[in-house]
């Protein structure tokens, strides 16, 4: 998470919304690109630049799990305010 949490505060991004929001709709890109407020091609845009940052794919099994469990733990902890 650190590579989009750092992103995200230098360029005032929203990677780490977009990401929690997209796998809250279960990947649903239509869903999330709606409740971003965002065009599709944006959701697209800002989900390459996820994984180009972290080098996991948020639409692919392993890389939905892993960012889950992530997302998961930082907000239980109270380290992710989304």
């Amino acid at each position: 998470m650190a590579p989009l949490i750092e992103h995200d505060r230098l360029h005032g991004a929203a990677l780490l919304p977009t990401l929690s929001t997209f796998l809250s709709n279960d990947g649903n890109w239509k869903a999330t690109a709606f409740d971003l407020g965002v065009h599709r091609q944006t959701l697209v845009y800002r989900l390459k630049l996820v994984e180009q940052l972290t080098g996991l794919k948020p639409t692919a099994t392993q890389g939905i799990a892993r960012f889950w469990i992530a997302l998961q733990a930082g907000k239980n902890t109270g380290l992710l305010a989304l």
